[in-house]
Protein backbone atom coordinates (compact mmCIF):
# COMPACT_ATOMS: atom_id res chain seq x y z
CA UNK A 1 0.00 0.00 0.00
CA UNK A 2 1.29 3.25 -0.90
CA UNK A 3 2.05 5.76 1.95
CA UNK A 4 1.63 9.51 1.51
CA UNK A 5 4.20 11.49 1.84
CA UNK A 6 4.08 13.61 5.13
CA UNK A 7 4.19 16.88 3.76
CA UNK A 8 0.64 15.89 1.89
CA UNK A 9 -0.96 14.98 4.71
CA UNK A 10 0.73 18.27 6.64
CA UNK A 11 -1.80 19.92 4.35
CA UNK A 12 -4.70 17.83 5.00
CA UNK A 13 -4.42 18.72 8.28
CA UNK A 14 -4.07 22.22 7.95
CA UNK A 15 -7.11 22.72 5.66
CA UNK A 16 -9.11 21.30 8.43
CA UNK A 17 -8.48 25.16 9.95
CA UNK A 18 -8.35 26.62 6.50
CA UNK A 19 -12.60 25.63 5.92
CA UNK A 20 -13.08 26.63 9.41
CA UNK A 21 -10.73 29.76 10.53
CA UNK A 22 -13.44 32.25 9.61
CA UNK A 23 -14.44 34.03 13.18
CA UNK A 24 -14.17 31.79 16.02
CA UNK A 25 -15.71 28.66 14.42
CA UNK A 26 -12.63 27.03 13.89
CA UNK A 27 -12.90 23.01 13.42
CA UNK A 28 -11.30 22.51 17.35
CA UNK A 29 -13.08 18.80 17.06
CA UNK A 30 -11.23 17.72 14.00
CA UNK A 31 -8.15 19.12 14.81
CA UNK A 32 -7.45 17.46 18.34
CA UNK A 33 -8.51 13.76 16.85
CA UNK A 34 -5.96 14.70 14.36
CA UNK A 35 -3.50 15.35 17.06
CA UNK A 36 -3.72 11.64 18.95
CA UNK A 37 -3.92 10.23 15.07
CA UNK A 38 -0.25 9.52 15.05
CA UNK A 39 3.32 11.17 16.36
CA UNK A 40 4.10 12.79 13.02
CA UNK A 41 0.54 14.49 13.04
CA UNK A 42 0.91 16.05 16.65
CA UNK A 43 3.03 18.95 16.25
CA UNK A 44 0.98 19.79 13.36
CA UNK A 45 -2.51 19.74 14.67
CA UNK A 46 -0.95 21.76 17.96
CA UNK A 47 0.42 24.31 15.83
CA UNK A 48 -3.11 24.91 14.67
CA UNK A 49 -5.38 24.24 18.34
CA UNK A 50 -3.10 26.88 19.88
CA UNK A 51 -3.54 29.42 16.78
CA UNK A 52 -6.28 31.57 18.99
CA UNK A 53 -6.06 32.17 22.68
CA UNK A 54 -8.48 30.85 24.21
CA UNK A 55 -10.28 28.94 21.90
CA UNK A 56 -13.72 29.56 22.20
CA UNK A 57 -14.90 32.87 23.66
CA UNK A 58 -18.34 30.89 24.14
CA UNK A 59 -17.20 29.34 27.15
CA UNK A 60 -18.04 31.91 30.47
CA UNK A 61 -15.65 34.19 31.49
CA UNK A 62 -17.46 36.36 34.27
CA UNK A 63 -16.41 33.96 36.91
CA UNK A 64 -13.47 34.73 38.75
CA UNK A 65 -11.55 31.83 38.79
CA UNK A 66 -12.26 30.40 34.89
CA UNK A 67 -11.13 26.40 35.20
CA UNK A 68 -11.01 26.35 31.33
CA UNK A 69 -8.59 29.45 31.18
CA UNK A 70 -6.71 28.24 34.50
CA UNK A 71 -6.33 24.77 32.69
CA UNK A 72 -4.94 26.55 29.26
CA UNK A 73 -2.89 28.68 31.26
CA UNK A 74 -1.15 25.41 32.73
CA UNK A 75 -0.60 24.20 29.72
CA UNK A 76 0.62 26.75 28.05
CA UNK A 77 3.32 27.34 31.05
CA UNK A 78 4.05 23.86 31.29
CA UNK A 79 4.81 23.40 27.55
CA UNK A 80 6.13 26.79 26.25
CA UNK A 81 6.64 25.16 22.25
CA UNK A 82 2.92 25.37 22.40
CA UNK A 83 2.63 28.65 23.55
CA UNK A 84 4.62 30.10 20.61
CA UNK A 85 1.99 29.09 18.13
CA UNK A 86 -0.52 31.60 19.74
CA UNK A 87 -1.13 34.50 17.08
CA UNK A 88 -4.24 36.05 18.31
CA UNK A 89 -5.82 36.39 22.23
CA UNK A 90 -9.32 37.42 23.27
CA UNK A 91 -8.95 39.43 26.53
CA UNK A 92 -11.62 40.35 29.44
CA UNK A 93 -9.48 42.89 31.29
CA UNK A 94 -10.89 41.13 34.47
CA UNK A 95 -8.46 42.44 37.05
CA UNK A 96 -10.25 40.36 39.02
CA UNK A 97 -9.98 36.86 37.39
CA UNK A 98 -6.17 36.06 38.96
CA UNK A 99 -4.13 33.03 38.67
CA UNK A 100 -4.61 32.34 43.07
CA UNK A 101 -5.79 34.31 45.29
CA UNK A 102 -2.95 36.31 46.33
CA UNK A 103 -4.04 39.90 45.38
CA UNK A 104 -0.55 40.88 43.69
CA UNK A 105 -0.57 37.92 41.66
CA UNK A 106 -1.49 38.32 37.73
CA UNK A 107 -4.52 38.05 36.45
CA UNK A 108 -5.99 35.67 33.89
CA UNK A 109 -5.04 38.21 30.98
CA UNK A 110 -1.91 39.33 32.19
CA UNK A 111 -0.78 35.53 32.80
CA UNK A 112 -2.16 34.46 29.30
CA UNK A 113 0.08 37.72 27.23
CA UNK A 114 3.12 36.69 28.85
CA UNK A 115 2.89 33.12 28.35
CA UNK A 116 2.28 33.74 24.65
CA UNK A 117 5.09 35.86 23.09
CA UNK A 118 4.05 35.70 19.23
CA UNK A 119 0.75 37.10 19.47
CA UNK A 120 0.03 39.33 17.17
CA UNK A 121 -3.60 39.89 17.75
CA UNK A 122 -5.28 41.25 20.59
CA UNK A 123 -9.38 41.39 20.60
CA UNK A 124 -10.79 42.87 23.77
CA UNK A 125 -14.48 43.73 24.02
CA UNK A 126 -17.31 44.91 26.03
CA UNK A 127 -14.56 46.64 28.01
CA UNK A 128 -15.59 49.90 30.05
CA UNK A 129 -14.20 50.79 33.05
CA UNK A 130 -12.09 47.62 33.69
CA UNK A 131 -8.89 48.79 33.04
CA UNK A 132 -7.23 49.94 36.12
CA UNK A 133 -4.29 52.15 36.36
CA UNK A 134 -2.43 48.41 37.69
CA UNK A 135 -3.48 46.34 35.41
CA UNK A 136 -2.25 49.42 32.57
CA UNK A 137 0.90 48.92 33.88
CA UNK A 138 1.32 45.59 33.78
CA UNK A 139 -0.15 45.62 30.29
CA UNK A 140 2.60 47.88 29.74
CA UNK A 141 5.67 45.23 30.71
CA UNK A 142 4.57 42.96 28.58
CA UNK A 143 7.11 42.34 25.75
CA UNK A 144 4.46 41.60 23.36
CA UNK A 145 3.91 43.80 19.95
CA UNK A 146 0.77 43.25 18.31
CA UNK A 147 -0.34 43.78 14.71
CA UNK A 148 -3.40 43.94 15.00
CA UNK A 149 -6.21 45.00 17.79
CA UNK A 150 -9.90 44.59 17.85
CA UNK A 151 -11.39 46.82 20.59
CA UNK A 152 -15.06 47.74 21.64
CA UNK A 153 -16.35 49.83 24.73
CA UNK A 154 -15.65 53.03 26.22
CA UNK A 155 -13.48 55.50 23.77
CA UNK A 156 -11.57 56.76 26.79
CA UNK A 157 -10.78 53.37 27.57
CA UNK A 158 -9.81 52.50 23.72
CA UNK A 159 -7.60 55.06 23.76
CA UNK A 160 -5.68 53.63 26.93
CA UNK A 161 -5.34 50.68 24.87
CA UNK A 162 -3.78 52.10 22.02
CA UNK A 163 -1.49 54.01 24.12
CA UNK A 164 -0.14 50.45 25.70
CA UNK A 165 0.62 49.45 21.87
CA UNK A 166 0.62 52.39 19.69
CA UNK A 167 2.52 50.56 16.74
CA UNK A 168 -0.67 48.46 15.77
CA UNK A 169 -1.32 48.26 12.16
CA UNK A 170 -4.52 46.59 11.61
CA UNK A 171 -7.54 48.56 14.02
CA UNK A 172 -10.94 47.03 14.23
CA UNK A 173 -12.80 49.76 16.59
CA UNK A 174 -16.69 47.89 17.06
CA UNK A 175 -20.10 49.83 18.51
CA UNK A 176 -19.25 51.38 21.33
CA UNK A 177 -21.57 49.51 24.12
CA UNK A 178 -21.83 52.89 26.39
CA UNK A 179 -24.24 55.56 25.72
CA UNK A 180 -22.95 58.69 25.70
CA UNK A 181 -24.90 62.01 27.03
CA UNK A 182 -22.56 63.94 25.39
CA UNK A 183 -20.80 63.39 22.07
CA UNK A 184 -18.06 60.43 23.05
CA UNK A 185 -14.23 61.21 23.14
CA UNK A 186 -12.45 61.26 19.45
CA UNK A 187 -10.61 58.02 19.51
CA UNK A 188 -6.81 58.96 18.42
CA UNK A 189 -5.84 56.54 15.94
CA UNK A 190 -1.90 55.35 15.86
CA UNK A 191 0.07 57.08 12.91
CA UNK A 192 1.17 53.34 11.91
CA UNK A 193 -2.48 52.29 11.11
CA UNK A 194 -2.78 50.52 7.37
CA UNK A 195 -5.57 49.27 8.03
CA UNK A 196 -9.05 50.68 9.97
CA UNK A 197 -12.31 49.44 10.63
CA UNK A 198 -15.42 51.26 12.75
CA UNK A 199 -18.89 52.44 13.01
CA UNK A 200 -19.71 55.18 10.50
CA UNK A 201 -23.36 55.48 11.51
CA UNK A 202 -23.28 58.81 13.30
CA UNK A 203 -21.93 62.04 13.17
CA UNK A 204 -20.29 61.67 16.97
CA UNK A 205 -18.63 58.95 15.84
CA UNK A 206 -16.18 60.19 13.26
CA UNK A 207 -12.41 60.28 13.58
CA UNK A 208 -11.00 63.25 13.42
CA UNK A 209 -7.66 62.21 11.99
CA UNK A 210 -6.70 63.27 8.09
CA UNK A 211 -4.19 62.02 5.69
CA UNK A 212 -1.35 63.96 7.27
CA UNK A 213 -2.09 62.18 10.58
CA UNK A 214 -2.48 58.52 8.68
CA UNK A 215 0.18 58.34 6.46
CA UNK A 216 0.16 54.24 5.92
CA UNK A 217 -3.47 53.79 5.97
CA UNK A 218 -4.31 52.51 2.94
CA UNK A 219 -7.68 50.09 3.75
CA UNK A 220 -11.03 50.94 4.96
CA UNK A 221 -14.00 49.61 6.41
CA UNK A 222 -17.00 52.07 6.74
CA UNK A 223 -19.95 49.85 8.85
CA UNK A 224 -23.51 51.76 7.36
CA UNK A 225 -21.96 55.04 6.57
CA UNK A 226 -24.08 57.88 6.60
CA UNK A 227 -24.14 59.28 2.62
CA UNK A 228 -27.15 61.02 3.22
CA UNK A 229 -25.44 63.54 5.48
CA UNK A 230 -23.86 65.84 4.15
CA UNK A 231 -21.30 67.58 6.51
CA UNK A 232 -20.23 64.02 7.22
CA UNK A 233 -19.52 63.40 3.47
CA UNK A 234 -17.82 66.64 2.96
CA UNK A 235 -15.57 66.17 6.12
CA UNK A 236 -14.93 62.73 4.72
CA UNK A 237 -13.48 64.28 1.41
CA UNK A 238 -12.15 67.11 3.05
CA UNK A 239 -9.56 64.86 5.52
CA UNK A 240 -8.15 63.59 2.24
CA UNK A 241 -8.03 59.75 3.15
CA UNK A 242 -9.84 58.32 0.48
CA UNK A 243 -7.41 59.41 -1.98
CA UNK A 244 -4.51 57.03 -0.59
CA UNK A 245 -6.79 54.54 -0.27
CA UNK A 246 -6.55 51.15 -2.12
CA UNK A 247 -9.18 49.16 -0.31
CA UNK A 248 -12.64 50.19 0.93
CA UNK A 249 -15.49 47.30 2.69
CA UNK A 250 -18.23 49.03 3.20
CA UNK A 251 -21.49 47.77 5.16
CA UNK A 252 -24.02 49.21 3.81
CA UNK A 253 -24.82 51.43 -0.16
CA UNK A 254 -22.26 52.15 -2.38
CA UNK A 255 -21.30 55.78 -1.64
CA UNK A 256 -22.15 59.20 -3.77
CA UNK A 257 -20.74 59.91 -6.81
CA UNK A 258 -18.40 62.43 -5.14
CA UNK A 259 -16.96 60.18 -2.82
CA UNK A 260 -16.33 57.88 -5.35
CA UNK A 261 -14.73 60.32 -7.39
CA UNK A 262 -11.77 60.86 -4.69
CA UNK A 263 -10.89 57.31 -4.57
CA UNK A 264 -8.05 57.63 -6.99
CA UNK A 265 -6.20 54.56 -6.57
CA UNK A 266 -8.64 52.15 -5.29
CA UNK A 267 -8.17 48.62 -6.23
CA UNK A 268 -10.67 46.89 -4.43
CA UNK A 269 -14.17 47.67 -3.45
CA UNK A 270 -16.61 45.43 -0.88
CA UNK A 271 -20.61 46.63 -0.47
CA UNK A 272 -23.33 44.67 1.00
CA UNK A 273 -26.54 46.56 -1.15
CA UNK A 274 -26.48 46.44 -4.61
CA UNK A 275 -26.76 50.00 -6.47
CA UNK A 276 -30.34 50.68 -7.69
CA UNK A 277 -29.64 53.33 -10.21
CA UNK A 278 -26.50 53.37 -12.91
CA UNK A 279 -22.96 54.47 -11.44
CA UNK A 280 -19.54 54.76 -12.26
CA UNK A 281 -17.38 52.66 -10.34
CA UNK A 282 -13.37 54.08 -9.61
CA UNK A 283 -11.40 52.97 -12.94
CA UNK A 284 -8.66 51.50 -11.20
CA UNK A 285 -10.64 48.93 -9.54
CA UNK A 286 -8.88 45.22 -9.92
CA UNK A 287 -11.39 43.90 -7.51
CA UNK A 288 -15.45 44.22 -6.78
CA UNK A 289 -17.22 42.19 -3.90
CA UNK A 290 -20.71 42.17 -3.54
CA UNK A 291 -21.05 40.28 0.08
CA UNK A 292 -24.89 40.77 1.05
CA UNK A 293 -26.04 41.36 4.46
CA UNK A 294 -29.00 41.15 5.70
CA UNK A 295 -32.00 40.45 3.63
CA UNK A 296 -30.56 40.48 0.26
CA UNK A 297 -33.32 38.38 -1.19
CA UNK A 298 -34.67 41.69 -1.28
CA UNK A 299 -32.48 42.97 -4.39
CA UNK A 300 -34.56 42.81 -7.60
CA UNK A 301 -32.88 41.46 -10.24
CA UNK A 302 -32.52 44.57 -12.37
CA UNK A 303 -30.13 45.62 -9.67
CA UNK A 304 -27.47 42.91 -10.66
CA UNK A 305 -27.42 43.96 -14.00
CA UNK A 306 -26.95 47.93 -13.04
CA UNK A 307 -23.74 46.48 -11.13
CA UNK A 308 -23.11 44.16 -14.49
CA UNK A 309 -23.31 47.36 -16.80
CA UNK A 310 -20.79 49.18 -14.35
CA UNK A 311 -18.41 46.31 -14.12
CA UNK A 312 -18.37 46.11 -17.81
CA UNK A 313 -16.85 49.78 -17.77
CA UNK A 314 -13.36 48.72 -15.71
CA UNK A 315 -11.11 47.35 -18.02
CA UNK A 316 -8.50 46.36 -15.60
CA UNK A 317 -10.75 44.21 -13.31
CA UNK A 318 -9.79 40.76 -12.51
CA UNK A 319 -11.84 40.00 -9.59
CA UNK A 320 -15.47 39.55 -8.79
CA UNK A 321 -16.39 38.25 -5.84
CA UNK A 322 -20.15 36.86 -3.78
CA UNK A 323 -21.54 35.64 -0.85
CA UNK A 324 -23.70 32.44 -1.57
CA UNK A 325 -25.93 33.21 1.84
CA UNK A 326 -28.98 33.89 1.10
CA UNK A 327 -28.01 35.30 -2.46
CA UNK A 328 -30.90 35.12 -4.76
CA UNK A 329 -29.90 31.96 -7.99
CA UNK A 330 -30.82 34.76 -10.36
CA UNK A 331 -28.21 36.80 -8.96
CA UNK A 332 -25.79 35.00 -9.02
CA UNK A 333 -25.89 33.80 -12.10
CA UNK A 334 -26.31 37.00 -13.69
CA UNK A 335 -23.04 38.40 -12.10
CA UNK A 336 -21.40 34.87 -13.14
CA UNK A 337 -22.02 34.80 -16.63
CA UNK A 338 -21.18 38.64 -17.10
CA UNK A 339 -17.71 37.57 -15.70
CA UNK A 340 -17.43 34.84 -17.71
CA UNK A 341 -17.97 36.88 -21.37
CA UNK A 342 -15.61 39.43 -19.68
CA UNK A 343 -13.19 36.66 -18.79
CA UNK A 344 -13.05 38.07 -15.06
CA UNK A 345 -12.79 35.33 -11.77
CA UNK A 346 -15.82 34.29 -10.05
CA UNK A 347 -15.71 33.49 -6.81
CA UNK A 348 -17.95 32.81 -4.02
CA UNK A 349 -17.66 33.04 0.05
CA UNK A 350 -20.39 31.19 2.38
CA UNK A 351 -21.05 34.29 4.01
CA UNK A 352 -18.98 37.66 4.51
CA UNK A 353 -16.92 36.61 7.23
CA UNK A 354 -15.46 34.05 5.23
CA UNK A 355 -13.95 36.84 3.01
CA UNK A 356 -10.11 37.09 4.04
CA UNK A 357 -9.73 40.80 5.86
CA UNK A 358 -6.73 42.27 6.96
CA UNK A 359 -7.33 42.22 10.49
CA UNK A 360 -7.21 38.26 10.74
CA UNK A 361 -3.68 37.82 11.08
CA UNK A 362 -4.61 33.89 12.48
CA UNK A 363 -5.35 32.98 8.68
CA UNK A 364 -3.87 30.70 6.95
Amino acid sequence: MATIALDIQAIVVDWVYRLSQHEWEVDYDTLLACALVCRAWRPIAQRLLFRRIPRDPREPTDVRRPPSLLLLLHILRAHPHLAVHARSIRLTLDSEARIDPDPDSDPVDVALLKACPQVARIIITEFDDSLTPTLEARLRAIPVYPESLALSGKHEMINRVLQIWPNVRTLDIGQPFTLYNDDPPLIRIPGAVQSLSFPANSPSEWISETADDLPALRSLDLMHPLWSDGDWCRRLCASGLLKRLRTLVLIGRLPPSEILEQLEQLESLVFDELPDQGISLPRTLQHVGYHCGSQPWNAPPKEATILVAALRALDGLQLVTVTRSDLPAEIQSTLMEACREMDVEFVTFETMEHFPRPVYVDWI
